[in-house]
């Protein structure tokens, strides 16, 4: 029997995010971490602290401020994260169910450098999860070190000192779920967005060296309309997701650079989150809108000569789907995350920089 490595790999992200009757404690205790009601709660309780630690007058310090104003924006973008984890992964597991389905049929009858491909997305899922494991696991670190060099809070008196270690046990144990939420949405995301890119490039050689068939069409629409349940799914919450990946890493580079203090370690440590987070996802986007692009251009480029008639107009129909603007990665009111999307918010970002260096000097 044949290996398929892809759809292996995908039914692992499947089982990964599917709670059974049989799971082991350290499966229970995960799925607690990433996502259900009595961490949401404890998120958005987190949210309204924050929120008034940096509204009310005197409740933090002044030099704290821009610490409390990128937590409360990474907490928000988490919440967000976290609601998606607990009301919509119905749609992530339909998703993933329906990639599997289109890889397995792919896989029979697979050329090689499209098995090559795939086998390069294969290895790195797990070593994308790490990569971002690490991240939140220093990430935790940094906010839990702030959180803890911050003096109590509102002044409380000697006898109120333990409402001040309650609540920042409760902003610990908070962060931990927000960052448990935010990874693992952006680990599928970005797994979901590679696997169908492969799966369209596969289909667009098959194209180019073969007639059209059946299953050809069959498997472009299961992977399209796997990409439709994503964006139904994410679309609305991207452009959440993204408010704290571009704002915090914002606050805590204006920090560093108009206060000139590279001693500030969470100021340090989160102003490089856009380039972990925001450019990956946008070269992934950019990646699976040229996959289904090359589908149409390989197409073209088969033998229609050499095909029936009624053979022809499927192949025009693969080709003209192909060339649709929807199934793509995208936010609602951000558009698509692509390269041109990439380089204009690195732009903007820059130059938003560039100003406060400038208003530094001047003062």
């Amino acid at each position: 029997m044949k290996s398929k490595p892809l759809t292996t790999f995908i039914l692992s992200l499947l089982d990964d995010i599917s709670p059974g009757k049989n799971d082991t404690h350290w499966r229970r205790l995960k799925f607690s971490l990433r996502g259900n009601w009595v961490s949401l709660v404890a998120s958005v309780i987190t949210l309204f602290l924050e929120l008034s630690a940096v509204t009310v007058p005197g409740s933090i310090p002044h030099d704290q401020v821009p610490v409390h104003v990128s937590l409360l924006l990474g907490v928000y973008s988490c919440i967000f994260a976290q609601v998606y984890l607990v009301r919509r992964v119905h749609l992530l597991q339909r998703c993933l169910a329906l990639i599997a389905s289109a890889a397995s049929r792919v896989e029979e009858h697979v050329d090689a450098e499209s098995q090559r491909a795939m086998l390069r997305t294969v290895r790195r899922g797990p070593r994308m999860r790490r990569f971002f494991n690490m991240c939140g696991a220093a990430t935790e670190v940094l906010v839990v070190f702030s959180l803890f060099s911050t003096p109590p809070r509102w002044g409380e008196s000697q006898d109120r000192v333990w409402l001040h270690y309650a609540i920042l046990l409760m902003e610990t144990y908070a962060t931990s779920c927000c960052l448990n939420a935010f990874y693992t949405v952006i680990v599928y995301l970005l797994n979901v967005c590679r696997a169908c890119a492969d799966l369209h490039v596969a289909l667009a050689r098959r194209l180019e060296t073969g007639h059209a068939t059946s299953t050809c069409a069959s498997v472009q629409g299961v992977v399209l309309n796997a990409t439709l349940v994503l964006n139904a799914a994410t679309s609305d919450l991207l452009p959440h997701l993204l408010f704290g990946v571009v704002g915090v890493p914002l606050i805590s580079t204006v920090e560093v650079v108009s206060s000139g203090n590279l001693q500030d370690i969470y100021a340090v440590g989160t102003a490089p989150l856009l380039l972990t987070l925001f450019v990956p996802i946008c070269l992934t986007g950019e990646r699976l809108g040229e996959a289904r692009r090359e589908v149409a251009f390989r197409a073209a480029l088969g033998p229609w000569l050499e095909e029936l008639p009624v053979v022809r107009r499927l192949r025009l129909g693969i080709l003209v789907a192909a060339e649709g603007r929807g199934a793509q990665l995208r936010g609602s009111g951000i558009g698509l995350l692509d390269k041109p999307a990439c380089l204009q918010a690195l732009k903007s970002w820059f130059s938003f920089v560039q100003m406060m260096l400038n208003l530094r000097d001047k003062a």
